[in-house]
């Protein structure tokens, strides 16, 4: 049996310089190839690379890995019973997407702009916000400094509040008591009388006036059925009623051409009709 000497190992022809060329041309190319990713990881793509590196895991490369800066100037822009707004500045890094807004530390609402309302508060109760910024990736930025928010009170007339009807008796009809019964009191001590589907009674306590909305269904029944309301809500008859300050108004989605003038209610001497 023959075996090969260190001789014969050395006499060993060499490969062929074809296939080195070949391996050297491979290993270039597979080199740029690298190399090109590298370079696209690192300059053009926003969000991380993630390479898989045996035994490792995975390595992000590249990317914007940094959160944007935090938003400042956050402040209230309007209070009432039932909501809140808030706004702030902007985050001066370009490539901010959005913003989350938190309440008393727990994440209320995701979105672009630079303004949120929040509906779902409570008269006379206080509320801390903050707002964070976040990219494509939702790298997120620090919160910004809090803001303490204190919801109005809820307005409550005095007992001697009251509209001058100048009526026997006493020629006064309260308005304490329909604050007591409205649906809603708005802001500034204006109160929803009664919302319905199809019309809303309003008062506006500046000049004691009343407005009575047709918002839907048939204009002439919901007319009918809005001021039979009105005075049953207010305890007045019509006569009184017809002292006030009333005006019927004709939404535009209900009807085009009523909606282009104003009524006094159809009872009164006064009254004009659709």
């Amino acid at each position: 049996m023959e075996y090969d000497t260190p001789q014969n190992w050395e006499s060993s022809p060499p490969p062929p310089k074809n296939n080195r060329k070949a391996v050297i041309i491979a290993l270039g190319i597979a080199v740029l190839i690298i190399g090109a990713v590298l370079l696209y990881a690192l300059v053009f793509r926003e969000a991380p690379l993630y390479v898989p590196i045996p035994g490792f895991g995975t390595l992000p490369i590249g990317g914007d890995q940094a959160p944007p800066e935090a938003p400042t100037g956050l402040s209230a822009i309007s209070t009432s019973p039932y909501s809140i707004t808030i706004a702030w500045n902007p985050s001066p890094d370009s490539d901010v997407v959005g913003y989350y807004v938190y309440r008393n530390g727990e994440r209320r609402d995701d979105l672009s702009g630079l303004r949120f309302t929040d509906i779902t508060i409570t008269a006379s109760s206080s509320y801390t916000y903050t707002v964070s910024a976040y990219d494509a990736i939702d790298n997120e930025s620090p919160a910004s400094v809090p803001l303490l928010v204190i919801a109005t009170d809820m307005f409550v007339p005095p007992e001697g509040d009251a509209i001058d009807v100048s009526t026997a008796p006493s020629g006064m009809l309260s308005v304490t008591n329909f604050y007591k019964t409205a649906d809603k009191i708005l802001l500034y001590g204006d109160v929803l009388i009664r919302e319905t589907p199809d019309y809303m009674i309003q008062y506006t306590r500046f000049d004691s006036s009343f407005l009575i909305s047709i918002i839907g269904g048939n204009p002439h029944l919901a007319r009918a059925l809005a001021e039979s309301d009105f005075t049953d809500i207010l305890g007045i008859s019509q006569q009184d009623a017809c002292k006030l300050k009333i005006t019927i108004a004709v939404s535009r989605d209900v009807s085009e051409k009523l909606s282009k003038r104003y009524y006094r209610p159809s009872f009164c001497p006064d009254g004009t009709p659709f």
